[in-house]
């Protein structure tokens, strides 16, 4: 036989020459059949062939088959006994050692580790780190001088690195969407803090306002994308012709439990459709955008009652009103009449003062502080300060 059992060539016994003998017939033929056999014999792997009588065969035999090798922050595949190499444990991975270039690999993760993105040393898909799985598999191919580049790969579950269009900055359909009859919903995002600039987050496109900050444009965000926003309390949403365009073409007052749809429909510049949580309209018969109502507060001679408004700033508009807890004057109980502001004769009346927090009533020093029309005799008369409760509302 040519070759021993490690494929290692070894010539014929007695084939050593002698100088000045004859050369003898057998041990030559037997050397020469011996090469006959071995020139016409697969090539072993060792010796430089493939092993193999056919393209297949040789193929299947160069797909080898390493011993495992443990996961170390450079993970050395140059240690690697086959092409095909299980990596062991969960140390992340920052590098894969030095192999000649061209080379690959196909590594079959038997744990979960991170391998970790690098541009030059460790090029990945997505270019970020990869969570591992195990059983995910995935080829890199040598670049030299110890960078590697990841050109496939197999995750266990079946699915893509990519799981969602909003991994993707520049997602791409070939035909109109199709959500297999289910809704697209919306994504709630982290609460986002007012501010006079507000910046939307990235992780998700509903958002909760805190704070009560005046906001004045929206940070750019994603052009032609909308986002939806629920306001938390009460602030202040500036109009502005280009950059944030509101309806009605004035600034906006929130309360607690408003929305509004907002469409970045340039970089930075924003239309906003808003809704408010009580349900009324927000452009209509009424252009004020926010109010504050009391009643039923005691009126007696010669004091002040102070009212917290809870506004953003003064109200524009006003009305006074009493309402009727026991018959009085041709009126019954439940009714209510409108009052005009400002003193009459012999100190009646009362006088109004609004602040951008507050409203302050100062009543008449008369014994019945307001006059009204009798309901049954149509004559003035006085009314009973005992019988009556006062009230007002503004309107900003």
């Amino acid at each position: 036989m040519p070759r021993d059992g490690s494929n290692i060539y070894t010539k014929p016994a007695g084939t050593t020459a002698v100088p000045n003998t004859t050369i003898e017939s057998t041990p030559y033929n037997s050397t020469i059949d011996d090469l006959v056999v071995d020139a016409n014999t697969a090539r072993a792997i060792v010796a430089g062939g493939s092993g193999a009588g056919s393209a297949v065969t040789a193929a299947d035999n160069f797909s080898t088959v390493s011993s495992a090798i443990a996961s170390a922050t450079t993970t050395n595949l140059a240690t690697a006994t086959g092409i095909n190499v299980t990596i062991s444990g969960t140390t992340t991975i920052t590098g894969l050692g030095t192999v000649q270039a061209g080379a690959r690999r196909n590594l079959l993760f038997g744990d979960a580790l991170i391998l970790t993105h690098n541009a030059t040393s460790l090029i990945l898909p997505t270019a970020a780190n990869i969570a591992t799985a195990a059983g995910d598999i995935f080829q890199m191919e040598s670049l030299g001088s110890g960078n590697w580049r990841c050109v496939g790969y197999l995750l266990a579950s079946g699915k893509s690195l990519i799981t969602s269009l909003s991994d993707d900055d520049t997602p791409q359909l070939a035909a109109p969407l199709d959500s297999n009859a289910h809704a697209l919903y919306w994504s709630k995002g982290a609460d986002v803090v007012s501010d006079a600039t507000l910046a939307l987050g990235v992780d998700g496109n509903s958002f909760d306002i805190t704070g009560t900050t005046t906001i004045t444009s929206i940070d750019t965000w994603a052009v032609g994308g909308f986002a939806l926003i629920h306001f938390d309390g009460i602030l202040t949403l500036t109009h502005h012709a280009t950059n944030l365009i509101l309806q009605g073409g004035a600034n906006i007052t929130t309360a607690a439990g408003d929305s509004a749809l907002i469409h970045e429909y340039a970089t930075g510049d924003w239309r906003v459709y808003y809704f408010k949580a009580d349900g009324t309209a927000l452009v209509g018969a009424s252009q004020f955008s926010a109010s504050y109502s009391t009643s039923g507060q005691t009126i007696a001679s010669n004091t002040e009652l102070i009212l917290n408004h809870g506004l953003v700033a003064a109200p524009k508009l006003f009305t006074l009103k009493l309402t009727c807890t026991t018959d009085d004057s041709g009126y019954l109980i439940g009714d209510v009449i409108v009052i005009p502001v400002g003193g009459g004769p012999n100190s009646k009346g009362c006088r109004v003062k609004i602040t951008s927090t507050q409203i302050l009533i100062r009543f008449g020093n008369a014994t019945a502080v307001f006059d009204y029309v009798n309901d049954d005799t149509g004559t003035v008369a006085a009314l009973n300060n005992a019988r009556w409760t006062f009230g007002i509302d503004v309107w900003l």
